[in-house]
């Protein structure tokens, strides 16, 4: 897994993991956020993956879709994050949910 915060869960045969880009960005700045999706140890194509970002006031999403290894990514500009708030990232693919974090500086 790329990144900072790798978070993986184990359910069965299925492991999903989730990342982000830099655990400590600048306000204004653009964090990315990373997502693997397993099955039997094999990555899963094809499969859509929702990311939450919970920001004190809101919870915006962005998406992706796994790639033959089972990754996929999204990004997003922070600038309505607020400083020293720890933001919550939600990552779903096919049912199955891991959360990262990063805190803006």
């Amino acid at each position: 897994m790329p990144g900072e915060n790798v978070v993986c869960e184990d359910i069965g045969n299925v492991q999903i993991c989730g990342s982000v880009s830099n655990a400590t960005p600048a306000q204004y700045s653009t964090v990315t956020v990373y997502g693997r999706y397993l099955v039997n140890a094999d990555g899963q194509a094809g499969h859509p993956m929702i990311a939450t970002w919970h920001y004190r006031t809101t919870s915006p999403t962005c998406e992706g879709v796994t790639d033959e290894d089972g990754m996929a990514q999204c990004s997003r500009s922070i600038g309505g994050a607020s400083i020293g708030y720890q933001v919550n990232v939600d990552i779903e693919i096919d049912g199955y949910e891991v959360r990262t974090w990063f805190t803006p500086q």
